[in-house]
């Protein structure tokens, strides 16, 4: 109880001095109670900006557990955080954990290729991990970093805001077209990225297993006005804790169930039954007291 108050107080107090970051936030229904499973992937990861099944699966995402924050340089920057539409998806092995989204902005906008501390402010995601200890999302242990495409430059361009594992960092930071890659058209963003469990997670992961995690659509049109939509809220605007990260579990990969081929029904002819001797013997009589009987006729009648 004590360590979940701690970790209130010091949510909310990142909060307050978050604030002036965000003029306007809207946090999710389901604050602290977002869970969901991911299962293990069964295709290989290929960095190419298709997202197939087996090598990811989809997470339903539920509004309640949405947030949202927003720059408000006009009117329309909090119908651009909550007009994302975002879908993700994941998947997990032995070595990583294994992320894709898509979704759609107003403008593609992302000019910080000399300065990618700033990416945030533009079109971008935010991956959020954190191990999980008996109850409690360990925060210290906490993995931020973004990964983006310049929209002027066409760059992929990454950032490691937090990195630590087992209280020391180890300096790891993503790799563009091996451990990531964005594409882009008509303002539709797509991501695939892999995280190593050594990034966060002590230990080697397994069924059952859960961590903490958090992810940041951002968004906005030029420098000023920025805008971002959050699975669950722990990621920012609302403060960097992981109270409040979605709390996901490892489960076995699917189970592909397959049919066996149709059996096609056994037709056999049925041979028509050859006649009885005695029904033989009585047709041959029958002709042969039929051409007798005609016989006799005959002769009658030449006779007169």
């Amino acid at each position: 109880m004590k360590k979940h108050l701690a970790l209130f107080l010091t949510a909310l107090l990142v909060f307050v001095m978050a604030i002036p970051a965000f003029a306007g936030a809207e946090r999710e229904v389901d604050v602290g109670n977002v869970k969901f499973g991911i299962k293990r992937a069964t295709k290989e990861f290929k960095p190419d900006g298709v997202i197939e099944e087996g090598e990811y699966y989809e997470i339903p995402l539920k509004d309640t557990w949405l947030s949202y924050a927003w720059n408000d340089i006009n009117d329309e920057a909090e119908n651009q955080a909550k007009s994302m539409e975002p879908k993700l998806y994941m998947s997990w092995d032995d070595k990583y954990v294994y992320t894709a989204t898509v979704y759609k902005v107003s403008k593609f906008f992302n000019e910080y290729g000399t300065d990618p501390g700033s990416i945030w402010k533009a079109a971008c995601i935010q991956n959020n991990f954190a191990p999980k200890a008996e109850d409690v999302l360990l925060a210290e242990n906490r993995l931020e970093y973004g990964v983006s495409l310049t929209s002027d430059t066409n760059e992929l361009v990454s950032f490691v805001w937090a990195d630590s594992s087992d209280g020391g960092a180890i300096g790891w930071s993503p790799e563009p077209n091996v451990d990531y890659i964005v594409t882009h058209s008509n303002n539709v963003l797509t991501y695939e990225v892999r995280t190593p469990w050594e990034a966060f997670y002590d230990g080697t992961p397994k069924e059952g297993d859960v961590f903490g995690y958090c992810i940041v659509w951002a968004g906005g049109p030029d420098y000023e006005e920025y805008v971002h939509a959050q699975l669950a809220s722990g990621c920012t605007g609302f403060g960097k804790d992981a109270f409040s990260f979605a709390q996901v579990t490892l489960e076995a990969a699917p189970v592909i169930e397959t049919q066996p081929p149709a059996e096609e029904p056994v037709t056999t002819s049925v041979p028509t039954p050859a006649p009885q001797t005695a029904d033989v013997f009585t047709a041959v009589v029958f002709a042969a007291v039929a051409t007798a009987s005609g016989a006799i006729a005959i002769s009658k009648k030449r006779g007169k």
